[in-house]
């Protein structure tokens, strides 16, 4: 059984998607929204289903973007406070005009190990307006000094719905690039 909400603007629609994200963990289940042609959907989901699961399904259905090859335009070398200027070609069946935003860091070593070290700028974190259809985006990421000398590293660019800069007050929609690059 679906309830059908209808949305009449873009904050709306945003401000509806946080609160129900906020209430996932609730004691009764998970909901999952959706959007399907202007209208918000809602679906129960079981208490058995990984919260894992449920984010998924909220990824994939809430904006229905893709993501285009763009890293053609980056270079294989920095050094340390080189700016980068990180191409994102977004292609996205709806527009949202809040809570989308591009994060970036660099990245060193294996996650998940005690060599692994991720270096990001969140006050360089950018929003942007989500236009519908194929569009072009950017933004910067200046290499940390303390990332200098370190050698073959990944820069790594995703596409965030929430808080700008706050990944754990967020949801990683696409990771939108890994370029295997070198900082001297």
């Amino acid at each position: 059984m679906a309830l059908d909400i209808p949305v009449h603007s873009n904050t709306e629609y945003v401000n509806t998607v946080l609160a129900i994200v906020g209430t996932i963990t609730g004691l009764f289940g998970v909901w999952i929204v959706g959007i399907t042609n202007g209208v918000i959907w809602q679906k129960w989901r079981s208490r058995d289903e990984s919260l894992a699961a449920a984010f998924k399904i909220l990824k994939e259905s809430l904006l229905g973007i893709q993501l285009l090859e763009s890293s053609s335009k980056l270079k294989d070398d920095y050094i340390g406070d080189d700016r980068i200027k990180i191409p994102y070609k977004i292609k996205s069946d709806v527009e949202v005009r809040e809570g989308i935003w591009l994060g970036a860091s660099i990245q060193f070593g294996d996650y998940g190990t005690p060599s692994w070290k991720m270096f990001n700028r969140i006050d360089q974190d950018e929003e942007i307006v989500l236009r519908k259809g194929t569009h072009e985006y950017e933004r910067v990421l200046t290499v940390s000094l303390d990332a200098a000398g370190l050698g073959v590293c990944y820069l790594v660019w995703d596409v965030w719905f929430g808080v700008v800069g706050s990944s754990e007050k967020s949801i990683r929609l696409k990771e939108a690039g890994r370029k295997r690059i070198r900082v001297r």
